[in-house]
C-alpha cells in the first residue's frame, strides 16, 4: 500500500472517529437537555398547584380582606360623635366585627426550590417569584403585626367593658377615652398596610399563575 493511501485511510478513519464523538456528544447533550426540560416542568407543575393553593386563600372572602381597614377606621369615627343609641349600636357591631382577624402564610417549598434551582442572570420568570416572595412575606409580618397590636393593646382594653358573650358594652364612656381612639387609629394603619400589601400579593399571584399556564401549554 502506498504511503499516500495509507495516511488518506489513516485521516478517514480519525474523521469518521471524530464525527462518532461529535454526534455521540450532541446526543448526550440533547438528552440532558430533555432530562433538564422534563425536570424544570415538573417543578413549574408543581410550583403552578402551590401557587394555586396560595391564590386560593387570598381569594377566599377577598372582599373582608380588601377592606379590612375600614371596620376600625368606621370604629373611630363613630366614637368621635355624640352618644345616640344608633352610634352605640354601630359602635359594638364594629367590635363584633374587629374581633375577626387572619394571620396569612403560604406554601413557598417548590417556589424557593425553583428560585434556588435557577440562578440565572435575566430570568424573568425568577424575578417574578423573588418580587411573589417579598410579596408574601411582607404580608405575612404586617398581618402579624396587625393581630399582636389587637390582641396586645386593643383587646385587652376592651376585656373590661365589652361583654362577649352578649356582644355588649357595659361602660361607652370607656371607649370614648383619647388612648382608646387613637389605638383604633393605629390599628386602622396597619391594616390599612395589610391591605395595600394584600392587593399586590394578589395580583402578583395571578400574573404567575397566567405566566406558569403559558410555560406549561
Amino acid at each position: 500500500m502506498k504511503k499516500t493511501d495509507y495516511y488518506k485511510n489513516a485521516i478517514g478513519e480519525i474523521y469518521k472517529v471524530v464525527i462518532g464523538i461529535l454526534i455521540a456528544v450532541n446526543i448526550n447533550n440533547w438528552n440532558e437537555a430533555r432530562k433538564e426540560h422534563i425536570q424544570e416542568n415538573q417543578l413549574l407543575s408543581k410550583l403552578k398547584t402551590e401557587l394555586e393553593y396560595n391564590t386560593a386563600s387570598l381569594i377566599n372572602d377577598s372582599s373582608y380582606h380588601s377592606r379590612i381597614d375600614w371596620i376600625p377606621y368606621e370604629l373611630h369615627k363613630t366614637l368621635r360623635k355624640e352618644r345616640s343609641a344608633r352610634n352605640d349600636s354601630i359602635i359594638i357591631q364594629k367590635l363584633i366585627e374587629l374581633r375577626r382577624s387572619t394571620i396569612f402564610t403560604f406554601s413557598s417549598k417548590y417556589l424557593e426550590r425553583y428560585i434556588d434551582n435557577s440562578a440565572m442572570e435575566g430570568n424573568e420568570l425568577v424575578d417574578e417569584l423573588v418580587e411573589l416572595r417579598e410579596y408574601q412575606n411582607n404580608l405575612q409580618q404586617v398581618s402579624q403585626m396587625a393581630f399582636d397590636y389587637k390582641f396586645e393593646r386593643v383587646f385587652t382594653y376592651l376585656e373590661e367593658v365589652f361583654d362577649v358573650n352578649n356582644e355588649t358594652v357595659t361602660d361607652m364612656s370607656h371607649l370614648r377615652t383619647l388612648r382608646f381612639i387613637n389605638r383604633i387609629e393605629t390599628l386602622e394603619n396597619l391594616e390599612e398596610a395589610q391591605v395595600d400589601i394584600y392587593l399586590d400579593c394578589m395580583d402578583q399571584h395571578l400574573r404567575l399563575d397566567s405566566i406558569l399556564t403559558t410555560r406549561l401549554k
